[in-house]
């Protein structure tokens, strides 16, 4: 079974980008994911394409009731072999195994770090942060320099601004 969700990332230079996340429920596993700024139904309808194959075994696919996914997606599901499990409006517990991992992609990751842009994502796929959260926020810290340092920029400001603040 497979469950899959959309976040919305807003970005350094406040652009809205969407995070769309396809997570394995029997075992936790972030199968895929990418992002995009503009979701359409083809588009999501591509990265199931990209991800699912007949030797896989999956039946069921949870998803909201969000707009961005339209019957076209879910007309390609079906013609993929794969039943829509339509979660009740209004109730994000229904999918709450896609929920608690944005959940947990956001306070880990997304909490400490700002991407610039789309292709920021790519590092964080390579050090497999969107996999694993224990330790994220080490591993953000120590892998990049430039983000080190931004991170660094980041905290001088905070500094000095609380130091105006308070001798205002």
């Amino acid at each position: 079974m497979l469950a899959r969700d959309f976040c919305v990332v807003v970005t350094a230079t406040f652009r809205v980008i969407y995070l769309f996340v396809v997570l394995e429920v029997g075992t936790r596993r972030i199968v895929h994911w990418n992002v995009t700024a503009h979701p359409t139904g083809d588009w999501t309808g591509h990265q199931f394409r990209m991800i699912v194959s007949d030797d896989e075994g999956y039946r069921f696919v949870i998803r909201d009731r969000d707009t961005i996914y339209s019957d076209g997606v879910d007309r390609t599901l079906e013609a993929m072999g794969l039943e829509v499990l339509k979660t009740p409006a209004r109730v994000p517990q229904a999918n709450a195994f896609c929920e608690r991992v944005i959940g947990t992609i956001r306070r880990e990751c997304l909490d400490y770090v700002i991407p610039r842009r789309s292709g920021t994502f790519g590092p964080f796929s390579r050090n497999g942060l969107f996999i694993t959260s224990a330790g994220a926020r080490t591993a953000v810290w120590d892998q990049d320099f430039r983000i080190r340092r931004l991170i660094g920029g980041w905290r001088r400001a905070v500094t000095s601004c609380r130091t105006a603040i308070a001798s205002s």
